[in-house]
């Protein structure tokens, strides 16, 4: 497995470090670029075998502590991009641009005990003291919220969570959910239970 991609299985393991070693589980350019590369590899491994079921997919094992709002936004839009079905699998931290990423996926899993975190976040633009610059820094940042709200809206469940509900009390603060809520809420589809089954040793 090279940079946690697994060409084989078709799966990348993303944003666990000492397997994705360019990256220690934040949404920074490294792991965007395993994202980007992976994500190509894979496709175009699909692309080439004729034979390839169609209905199979990209696998991706994620964590996540959050990080860079628009390398979550770019990696958001690469996986909306993708030809191929993407299955994911989160496992642990879930976090801010995490979570946003995770909407992107065709199929959403999360393990039992992950622990998901919305958020507005920050956007780069702090800190400037010339009042133009102080009010186009603003306006970018209500864009980006904006679009952060139509994403999270564009997959969960519209009738338990509202836009009204999603801006004033969710993304304001920094809201933690466990995976039962998640799925509840429509920010994922199923929770990983474990499927592996031990067998008894034969006593000699």
């Amino acid at each position: 497995m090279e940079q946690g991609i697994d060409l084989v299985q078709r799966k990348m393991i993303v944003g666990i470090p000492y397997i994705d070693s360019n990256t220690d589980g934040y949404v920074e350019f490294p792991l965007a670029a395993n994202f980007f590369t992976g994500l190509h590899a894979l496709e175009h491994l699909y692309e080439a075998e004729d034979d390839m079921p169609e209905v199979e997919d990209i696998e991706i094992e994620f964590m996540n502590y959050g990080g860079d709002l628009m390398l979550s936004l770019a990696i958001y839009d690469r996986l909306m991009r993708s030809t191929v079905p993407i299955t994911m699998h989160v496992y642990g931290p879930c976090q801010s641009g995490g979570s946003l990423i995770l909407q992107a996926a065709t199929k959403r899993y999360i393990s039992r005990n992950t622990a998901m975190m919305l958020h507005y976040g920050f956007t780069g633009d702090e800190g400037t003291s010339d009042p133009r610059r102080l009010q186009e820094a603003v306006r970018h940042h209500n864009d980006l919220m904006d679009t952060l709200v139509r994403i999270y809206l564009s997959r969960c469940n519209r009738t338990r969570l509202t836009e009204k509900r999603l801006r004033d009390d969710i993304m304001r603060i920094e809201s933690y959910f466990d995976a039962e809520t998640c799925v509840r809420l429509g920010l994922a589809d199923e929770i990983i239970e474990p499927t592996v089954k031990f067998r008894k040793r034969k006593q000699k």
